[in-house]
């Protein structure tokens, strides 16, 4: 390279987090460490092994082997599937860390758990570039991860050198040209298909590679090589393409004296709140949650935990808004309901924001639909604020065979439609419609039995054809009632309706004794004299009552 081109090339920089899939089992397994570790590529004795610890290549594994292969040449493996999601989380997550030291970050994609930082501009900030690279190492250190941090000149070549070391350092150039040249292509993601060839021509390093032409390596063995070669060239770089800085839409204060009544907290987090929301319409943005966090002195009416010291909250309003009021209010709901075991000694307030509509910035005229769909979403916002997310709820159908699986409750999310479509009711069969029949049990013995006529002046006595609504309601846990041919119930059986026989779990895993846990119930309708329909079934001889039809 020449002088000129050594004069024009500024500072780079290069994070390498060394085998990250391993590392992401670290954190979520703690206790793992220390452990042989397989990531493997899927569950099954066949998947693939493609990431492993130092422990188990100690104990003579290699990647590409079976899972099942594995486990017999080290019993004790611990294995595991990292998905690519998860990897893709943890890089968003470290890229918005780096911002804090450079503005200038990008992941590169083409290595696994690498990025390219601009240390520049930042640098005297520190203390200088060695400083910087200390803190940076330090800041990924404090969150639990094994990490090299080089400052070079060349980007690439930066990145490549600072692969099989840890902690901070900066490289000269005669030392990052030296380590990069001295990497095989195999520990560059060359493919086999490629690198045996090269490696009979007695090219198995970069520095052989680079000492090529390139034009007759694309020629003989494609693109791709020709691509890595340009990467490390000593020609003029590509410029970097940084990831978007995204400016935290957070705002914290510490609160001195420390608040101890919600009286005295309102002022405080009411300043704040408008200070971020101010922000967040200056930038084109409306808020669609708001993260709310209160944190208390060590000593209250007792010693705190760190956990306890620290109370969060998470409030949706109905429809995003950069309405101070509308925000508050849910802020101040929450705080009603919120017993403060110690004084608050700082809050802060976080938005989870989105481009603002057309229509969220139209003025209201008053003129609308009788039934006020929106003042209905902020009154169920107002819930989740006093009570949590969990306090607003749904139906939800279920596709399942035994009846208490067949629906669940879930929380209903911010913005779901508040009306549903309705249904006609179905129509009703002829009482003479055999395709309908309906069973009657005498002791124990079953006859068909058409369904009863509605009695005169019943709502279901009418010339319209539709049936009126039922409701069959199921208690949380079944009752126990009488084992015998026949239900015992606090009214007399006039008539049983059924059976209708149901089994679930039969298609599950086996037990340790090759047996399948499965449930077989045989259900009734059984009518009372009072007319009530009771909804019980009969399983193992024994009768239950599950519910009531109304």
């Amino acid at each position: 390279m020449s002088k000129r081109q050594s004069r024009g090339r500024g500072a780079t920089a290069a994070v390498v987090l060394p085998e990250l899939p391993i590392q992401l089992v670290w954190r979520t397994e703690a206790r793992w460490r220390g452990a042989p570790i397989a990531v493997v590529a899927d569950v099954g004795p066949q998947a693939l092994v493609t990431h492993l610890s130092p422990e188990a290549r100690k104990r003579g594994l290699r990647e590409g082997l079976t899972q099942g292969v594995a486990r017999n040449l080290v019993p004790d493996l611990r294995t595991r599937v990292v998905s690519m999601e998860e990897r893709a989380r943890l890089m968003q997550d470290l890229a918005k860390g780096l911002q804090l030291f450079s503005p200038r970050v990008a992941i590169e994609e083409r290595f696994e758990g690498c990025f390219t930082v601009d240390p520049r501009g930042l640098g005297p900030l520190f203390g200088g570039q060695a400083a910087w690279a200390q803190a940076v190492h330090a800041y990924l250190d404090g969150r639990g991860l094994r990490a090299s941090v080089a400052v070079g000149r060349h980007r690439y070549r930066t990145l490549v050198a600072a692969h099989g070391q840890t902690g901070p350092m900066l490289l000269s150039e005669e030392v990052e040209r030296r380590r990069s040249d001295e990497r095989s292509l195999r520990s560059l993601g060359v493919p086999e298909k490629i690198a045996d060839p090269l490696a009979m021509l007695g090219v198995q390093t970069l520095g052989e590679l680079l000492a090529l032409p390139p034009g007759e390596l694309e020629t003989r063995f494609g693109r791709e090589i020709r691509e890595l070669h340009d990467l490390f060239a000593e020609q003029e770089q590509l410029p970097m393409q940084p990831l978007r800085f995204e400016m935290p839409r957070r705002r914290a204060r510490e609160l001195l004296p420390p608040r101890s009544t919600r009286e005295a907290l309102t002022g405080d987090v009411e300043a704040l709140l408008d200070e971020l929301v101010t922000e967040v319409a200056a930038r084109g943005e409306v808020v669609e949650a708001l993260h709310f966090e209160m944190h208390l002195e060590r000593h209250g009416a007792r010693r705190l935990d760190d956990e306890e010291r620290v109370v969060r909250a998470r409030l949706e309003p109905a429809e995003p808004t950069v309405h101070v009021p509308t925000l508050f209010e849910l802020v101040s709901l929450r705080l009603d309901e919120t017993e403060l075991a110690a004084a608050v000694e700082g809050v802060a307030l976080e938005a989870e924001v989105r481009a603002a509509h057309g229509h969220q910035l139209e003025v209201p005229t008053g003129d609308g639909p009788r039934r006020d769909l929106h003042g209905a979403a902020r009154a169920l916002a107002r819930l989740r604020a006093t009570h949590g997310s969990a306090s607003v709820v749904r139906f939800v159908k279920r596709d399942a065979h035994l009846p208490e699986a067949q629906s669940r409750f879930e929380p209903l999310p911010v913005g779901a439609p508040l009306v549903a479509k309705t249904r006609p009711s179905p129509k009703r069969p002829a009482a003479a419609d055999t395709n309908h029949p309906l069973l009657r049990v005498q002791g124990t013995k079953p006859e068909l039995r058409p369904p009863p006529e509605p009695a005169t002046g019943s709502p279901m006595a009418s010339s319209d054809p539709v049936m009126a609504p039922l409701a069959r309601r199921l208690r949380a846990r079944p009752l126990r009632l009488n084992a015998g041919p026949r239900p015992e119930l606090p009214e007399e059986i006039v008539a049983l309706y059924g059976p209708h026989r149901v089994a679930g779990g039969w298609w599950g895993a086996p037990n340790a004794d090759g047996s399948v846990r499965s449930t077989e119930r045989t259900y009734f309708y059984a009518e009372g004299v009072s007319g009530r329909m009771h909804y019980v079934y009969q399983t193992g001889g024994v009768w239950f009552l599950h519910g009531t039809v109304d």
